[in-house]
């Protein structure tokens, strides 16, 4: 029968996540701030009704620099 350490190596073996590579990192963030363009739209259209077509494009170009850049845009 494993002992205790031998148990925990095992487990972390099972349990190790695999390498990602810089292109999935790349792919996970942008399906990130998708999310996060869909989720600001949603929650300005809650606060303020429809949308002008201009936020629409200015929160695209903010939304690519940085999340946090959207958010900004607004409240200037």
């Amino acid at each position: 029968m494993p002992d205790f350490s031998e148990k925990i190596v095992a487990y972390k073996e099972e349990t190790k996540m695999r390498y990602v590579t810089i292109f999935e990192r790349m792919g996970i963030e942008k399906g990130l701030q998708q999310e996060a363009y869909k989720l600001l739209v949603r929650l300005l259209k809650k606060r303020f009704g429809v949308l002008p077509e201009w936020t629409a494009e200015k929160m695209q170009n903010a939304l690519l620099k940085n999340w946090k850049t959207a958010l900004n845009v607004f409240y200037r």
